[in-house]
């Protein structure tokens, strides 16, 4: 992955750590993860899981 413009993380932690299977009334799930680079530059990233029923 050298030169890929890729970031590799050295540790990762999800913020908010709720199971799907809690939030059986609701339709859609949010997952905040926050993760450090080697070089020391934090991320945080937001997942979004919309469960359709249909």
């Amino acid at each position: 992955m050298e030169g890929s413009g890729l970031l590799k993380f050295k540790e990762v932690a999800i913020l908010n750590p709720y199971n799907l299977k809690d939030n059986k009334g609701y339709h859609q799930t949010i997952v905040d993860v926050k993760a450090s680079t080697n070089s020391d530059k934090v991320v945080i990233i937001e997942i979004h899981v919309d469960i359709n029923k249909g």
